[in-house]
């Protein structure tokens, strides 16, 4: 490694920091909606699950939207227990790697 290049990663740093700061602002930004909006309660018997919709809906595009919703409860999971479960086949990764060969280490490759 060369004597420069460590104090010109330190140079860098605040530069990063700047980057990784504006990141996580547009990532804060991104997580608001647009528009202002309403909840809407999806079900009577249980206050904690609302809709939020937006407000400049038409009352016939709210009306068609709400209905729409609550016409199919199955496919919103409220909690844990109504998340159906996924099978293993599709959801965990395996490499079949025969544990008696030894690794090989690959000599590293430059790039320009």
């Amino acid at each position: 490694m060369e004597a420069g290049s460590s104090s010109k990663r330190v140079e860098e740093a605040p530069d990063r920091n700047v980057c990784i700061l504006q990141v996580l602002e547009e990532i804060s930004r991104k997580g608001k909606p647009h528009e202002d909006v309403r909840s809407v309660p999806f079900d009577e018997k249980d206050p904690a699950k609302v809709f939020k919709i937006g407000t400049t809906l038409g009352t016939e595009h709210e009306e068609m939207l709400i209905r729409l919703l609550q016409e199919h409860p199955d496919i919103f999971a409220w909690e844990l227990k109504d998340i159906p479960v996924i099978d293993l086949v599709v959801a965990v990764h395996r490499l079949y790697v025969d544990p008696h060969y030894k690794p090989i280490k690959y000599k590293k490759r430059t790039f320009s």
